[in-house]
């Protein structure tokens, strides 16, 4: 008796909705099972895609791409929930002094904001929170951002530079 290998990848619609399914058939079984999938393949129930490797993923694989998904997922809604607290941060208390896309220096005399580095933009904050200098310009002007910058949390600036970072990127 000839024997014959047939694998398929077969989409079978169901209730629940549709099912990959890789079957392996020989000898008699796979001549049988060629011929149901003849059958079958013309009335619309199944559809026979031919020349698919089936994936080859075990469970533990299938487990991890699970959790991976959901964290990416998670990771998305919280990077959206930091843009929004950002823009509406900035919005409040910097637009007026940086503009819209932190590209003005505040009285002529700062930075472009949106243009430092993350870590010159949260060393900066700091250093208006800390500063004590004797000299008047850096009084003046420490004094109007020393409010703004003691009232941020780290988390609440991040949110400000990455919702800069994202405006300017436009």
């Amino acid at each position: 008796m000839k024997k014959i290998a047939l694998s398929l990848s077969l989409i079978l619609m169901a209730y629940a909705g549709d099912y990959t399914v890789t079957i392996t058939g020989k000898g008699k079984f796979g001549d049988e099972l060629k011929a149901l999938i003849e059958k079958y393949k013309t009335s619309g129930d199944i559809k026979v895609v031919e020349g698919v490797k089936p994936k080859d993923t075990s469970i533990k694989e299938q487990i991890s791409n699970f959790f991976f998904e959901k964290k990416k997922k998670e990771t998305e809604a919280q990077n959206a929930r930091m843009l929004k607290e950002g823009e509406r941060i900035y919005t409040n208390s910097c637009v007026s002094c940086h503009g819209s896309k932190g590209l003005v220096k505040a009285y002529g005399r700062s930075s472009q904001i949106a243009k430092l580095s993350h870590d010159d933009f949260m060393d900066s904050l700091k250093a208006y929170s800390q500063d004590d200098s004797d000299s008047p310009d850096i009084q003046n002007r420490t004094l109007i951002m020393k409010q703004y910058a003691d009232m941020l949390t780290s988390n609440q600036a991040e949110a400000v530079y990455t919702y800069l970072q994202k405006i300017n990127k436009k």
